[in-house]
């Protein structure tokens, strides 16, 4: 590999991806809310109930984040317009004397820290929501994609940026165990059902599930569990101790032309998962006092606060379909000439690989089938209301490694306060990555249609930029007190109907026996 072609890559990555994006899934802007909706299931499947929809309508909400701790964009000259209308320098090009005009530096973070990267799109599609009595049930559709680096050692990072002329570098020897660098995109097709299934008129719990049909379509794997090596020169890699593994379904670039085609599959592999949530519920003080009957009208119980605990994305896709794997078992070689190895097809990579760790270009091939795990967490959930509509939120959120291969995502912290009404609502979440690099983020709702960011430093540039996010839904949903009063009306006009009919049969009766 040339060291312009990692540099473009690694540029790649912390401006979009490379050619997929999650997280992110959080949109801390939208989840927590009490207009969440179908939003809401993807952090607590309970919250369906005691919602204040009865039915929520999803057209389309799109999620595209990115969050690394190892390249960021200097804020002095950051702007959004200036990602696709200037150029790029880096700190080694800086050095090197080459100072373009009008260009952006991007610069590498040397912490010697391990490095991630957590690179996520979301698309959920048509879906719906229905809550009535103590019961909700939602139909999900979404297409996600998710690219998770987890582990890489500081100095592979820098090798990784800068290439293997990175003088400071070389003739050391470097160690590093148990990094991970993952990829896949899926659809899911998920049904949720919560329930109410304690309530009085101080508190109430909730429960709720949501079981997924899962699609994958592509997957990328690599595994390093523990690797010894040393670059002597620009030109010459010792690679003292190799046990690693990796594998795709199916392969990112066409074996013949090494380029990006067509898929012959668009589906490669299946696999289910599902998510679990309960929710405690303090009432506010004076609530009435409820039963079975007083929730046919799904009627919102204001609280003081609420405590969810949530399991989510647990399950995992096994691709059977144009998948291979390949081992290296604590190999080692001498590689003469790594800076100018061609590389004609991706088939061609792999059996060069084998060939210089083993003598034989077939001997690394060890199966024609994996399975990735989703990116599984559990989050604990705190909402507060300290004044009717006004309500201050945390999340937790602690990954969970599931699987042998899984995909991986950062642990994070948020606070988020926020004002709710029926049709407008802000909410600024100020979350930690990895309880590290604070950010602070905005998002607006208005009727059905939320705009927001949970990075907004990102797009104002006043500080340095570690990552990005958007995120935009567009939903149609029906208020609680609509409902509410349709319902109530239509008891009031029963109740009178049954009073009307006693009375008439009285009258016959009457009239019958005075015959």
């Amino acid at each position: 590999m040339k060291k312009e072609l990692l540099k473009s890559v690694a540029i790649l990555i912390i401006l979009f991806g490379t050619y997929n994006y999650t997280a992110s899934q959080d949109m801390f802007g939208i989840i927590n809310s009490n207009y969440a909706g179908t939003n809401g299931i993807s952090i607590n499947p309970a919250s369906m109930v005691n919602s204040k929809l009865c039915m929520d309508i999803n057209i389309a909400t799109i999620n595209p984040s990115i969050q690394n701790n190892y390249l960021y964009f200097n804020n002095e000259d950051y702007n959004v317009p200036a990602l696709f209308s200037k150029g790029f320098l880096t700190d080694s090009q800086r050095a090197k004397g080459d100072n373009k005009e009008d260009v952006m530096q991007i610069s590498d973070d040397n912490n010697k820290r391990d490095k991630y990267l957590y690179n996520n799109i979301t698309l959920q599609l048509p879906s719906i929501m229905l809550a009535y009595n103590k019961h909700a049930f939602a139909l999900n559709t979404s297409i996600r994609t998710v690219f998770s680096i987890r582990n890489i050692a500081d100095h592979a990072a820098t090798f990784f940026y800068e290439g293997s002329d990175y003088k400071p570098q070389q003739g050391i020897n470097y160690d590093f165990k148990d990094a991970e660098i993952t990829q896949m995109a899926w659809s899911e097709i998920s049904l949720s059902y919560a329930y109410l299934f304690s309530q009085n008129s101080h508190s109430q719990w909730s429960g709720g599930i949501s079981l997924k049909y899962l699609l994958g379509h592509n997957a990328i794997f690599a595994r390093g569990h523990h690797n010894n090596y040393m670059f002597i020169d620009d030109a010459t890699l010792q690679v003292n101790n190799l046990d690693a593994e990796y594998g795709y379904s199916p392969p990112p670039v066409c074996p013949e032309t090494n380029e990006f085609g067509k898929p012959d599959r668009l589906i490669n592999g299946q696999g289910v998962g599902m998510n679990l949530g309960v929710i405690y519920q303090k009432n506010m003080k004076g609530n009435r006092n409820t039963n079975g009957n007083d929730f046919e009208c799904n009627k919102h119980e204001d609280y003081l606060y609420k405590i969810g605990l949530s399991f989510i994305d647990i399950g995992a896709i096994r691709f059977n379909q144009n998948a291979q794997t390949f081992k290296f078992d604590n190999v080692s070689t001498y590689w003469e000439g790594f800076d100018t190895t061609e590389v004609k097809c991706f088939d061609h990579f792999n059996k060069n690989l084998s060939y210089k760790f083993y003598g034989d270009s077939l001997a690394s091939q060890d199966s024609d089938e994996f399975s990735i795990a989703l990116p599984a967490f559990v989050s604990l959930q705190f909402d507060y209301q300290f004044r009717p509509g006004f309500y201050l939120n945390t999340t937790i959120i602690q990954n969970l490694k599931v699987g042998k291969y899984s995909l991986g995502r950062p642990n994070l912290l948020s606070v988020t306060p926020r004002y709710e009404t029926s049709w407008l609502e802000v909410s600024v979440p100020i979350i930690m990555y990895n309880y590290q690099l604070p950010c602070a983020g905005l998002a607006v709702r208005i009727y059905g249609v939320t705009i927001g960011t949970d990075k907004l430093c990102g797009f104002v540039g006043i500080s340095d930029i570690y990552g990005l996010d958007f995120y935009c839904s567009i939903k149609i949903g029906f208020v609680n007190g609509t409902c509410g009063k349709k319902c109530q009306s239509s008891k009031i006009s029963l109740l009178n109907f049954k009073k009307k009919n006693n009375r008439n049969r009285s009258s016959k009766a009457r009239s019958f026996a005075s015959r």
